[in-house]
């Protein structure tokens, strides 16, 4: 399944984040890495961020696009 197809309603017309969700969805599962969570529009406060990876060995990143 495309993640860009999952996500795409809450993208609305946002192409640049879809196509960083998709590439670091790719670059993990080659990889082998099941075990982490690509969340987008995350919001912390009033603040919304692009892309939010928590992952058990990489940790946390934001991720602006």
């Amino acid at each position: 399944m495309n993640i860009k197809s999952i996500f795409s309603k809450i993208f609305k017309g946002e192409q640049g984040e879809a196509d960083v969700l998709e590439a670091i969805g790719k670059i993990l599962n080659q990889k082998g890495d099941e075990n982490y969570y690509l969340i987008p529009k995350a919001t912390s406060s009033s603040r919304e961020i692009d892309l939010l990876l928590l992952h058990p060995a990489l940790g946390i990143y934001v991720i602006e696009v």
